[in-house]
């Protein structure tokens, strides 16, 4: 809920919470967070407001790039459909944008997409599978 890391959990059939993946080389004990809690708290309030529209809750965040630079995200839906959005990302003009494609020409084929780049503040690019 607030980016702590714990250890790993026995399996349980279902999702609690999504799951974040870290490939951007930083050692993590447990007990540490991986996101600061404003930018995780941030990050959950957008995969909310899209989870809301397309109904297809997220289960995995996956973190690349530096934490110095620029950090990566891509995030997976449960569909198989990925957002891809970096540190730089204005999460609320995103989601205009996201929403914009979505009634436009996303809604109808969702589950034929790849995945959707929001990294550009102007513009968005999604891939058919």
């Amino acid at each position: 809920r607030d980016g702590t890391l714990f250890g790993k959990s026995a399996r349980i059939s279902g999702t609690i919470f999504f799951a974040i993946e870290d490939a951007r080389g930083d050692i993590h004990d447990i007990r540490d967070t991986i996101l600061p809690e404003e930018k995780l708290a941030e990050i959950q309030r957008f995969f909310k407001k899209i989870e809301s529209i397309t109904h297809d809750p997220f289960r995995t965040l996956y973190l690349s790039g530096s934490t110095d630079i620029i950090e990566r995200y891509e995030a997976v839906a449960e569909g198989g459909w990925r957002i891809i959005f970096d540190s730089k990302t204005d999460l609320d003009f995103a989601e205009l944008n996201f929403l914009s494609a979505y009634e436009g020409l996303l809604e109808k084929n969702l589950t034929k997409i790849d995945y959707i780049d929001l990294r550009l503040e102007n513009k968005i690019f999604y891939k058919y599978k």
